[in-house]
């Protein structure tokens, strides 16, 4: 999710609709695109949603 926190009345605003394990996202300098790494599962938090890991840029 995103949340423009210059707003008091901030909502938050959904990046994907994929299901999936998300970890380390950082903004780039500009804070213009995301990057983020899609976990591939594990025995833990199972292989459901592990579909197409990888690391992944977006623009916000």
């Amino acid at each position: 999710m995103k949340l423009d926190l210059s707003s008091r009345r901030a909502t938050p605003t959904k990046l994907t609709s994929t299901p999936g394990i998300y970890r380390t996202p950082a903004f780039s300098p500009n804070g213009q695109q995301l990057v983020y790494w899609k976990e591939g599962g594990n025995g833990a938090q199972g292989y459901t949603h592990s579909e197409e890991p990888g690391i992944y840029l977006m623009s916000v």
